[in-house]
């Protein structure tokens, strides 16, 4: 979906702020979650992806958020069975909570 009016305005903002917040809580995965999220919404899918990537170990109450963050920007760079893989793993982990 293209974001578009006030959405589209304000994106580059929250971003700014997610990244200033992780840098000052870089082990804070709901914040890293969202700025990969808000990343791939700037269609930088690759880069929201890399966020991820450094994530060794993730907690159950984390994971369907983690595994959907991954499945986003994996789709986004056309990776669509690789996003379809994250996108179970994350409805196995939703299912759990």
């Amino acid at each position: 979906a293209q974001l578009t009016g006030e959405d589209a305005k304000a994106l580059p903002r929250q971003l700014d702020s997610l990244t200033r917040t992780h840098k000052q809580y870089p082990d804070h995965l709901d914040v890293l979650i969202e700025l990969s999220f808000a990343t791939s919404r700037l269609k930088r899918h690759i880069q929201a992806y890399a966020l991820l990537a450094s994530v060794k170990k993730v907690t159950p109450k984390h994971a369907s958020r983690f595994f959907l963050a991954r499945a986003y920007a994996l789709m986004g760079n056309k990776q669509y069975k690789e996003a379809a893989d994250e996108a179970r793993r994350a409805l196995q982990y939703a299912h759990a909570e």
